[in-house]
């Protein structure tokens, strides 16, 4: 088994890897109530559609997804954006009724602890660029703690938190 497959892919572990997510997401959230009202967090939208939060300013939304690729080549942390962006395009085109401007964007984070720089900018919209770099510091040090967790319990058997 490769550690990509472990980290990222293994259904034994999903119930660690979903607590990794949500502790991104949780801290995402965290940084956007300053400025924002988050309208949904992990509801279903539009049919199947489920992004992790919905966040609105006056009359404007953001859709934010995160996700938690493996990052074993570059274009790998580009590729999940783009995937998210794509995922939720038609959601932000039938918001736009009810919101004057509605972006989509997401916060990428490699498994073995890797910032997207690109998250930056999402980021910068909900926090100011100190408290931007003390959650980076934060974010990357969750993922990376679950990572360890994951690979720990699988080369022991020993559950892990």
């Amino acid at each position: 088994e490769t550690l990509p497959h472990v980290i990222n892919h293994c259904m034994r572990y999903s119930d660690l890897m979903t607590r990794q997510h949500n502790s991104v997401v949780s801290r995402v959230k965290k940084a956007a109530e300053g400025k924002f009202t988050i309208v949904t967090e992990n509801e279903a939208v539009q049919g199947h559609l489920r992004p992790d939060l919905i966040i609105a300013k006056d009359n404007k939304a953001m859709i934010i997804d995160i996700t938690i690729p493996f990052e074993n080549r570059i274009e790998a942390m580009k590729e999940a954006r783009q995937w998210k962006i794509e995922k939720y395009k038609d959601l932000a085109r039938a918001m736009s009724g009810r919101f004057e401007e509605v972006d989509v964007d997401a916060i990428i984070l490699g498994s073995l602890g890797s910032w997207n720089p690109e998250n930056d900018k999402v980021m910068k919209t909900m926090c100011s660029r100190k408290y931007m770099y003390l959650f980076k510091k934060l974010y990357v040090s969750d993922v990376i703690r679950y990572s360890r967790d994951i690979y720990v319990e699988h080369i022991t058997g020993v559950r892990q938190q």
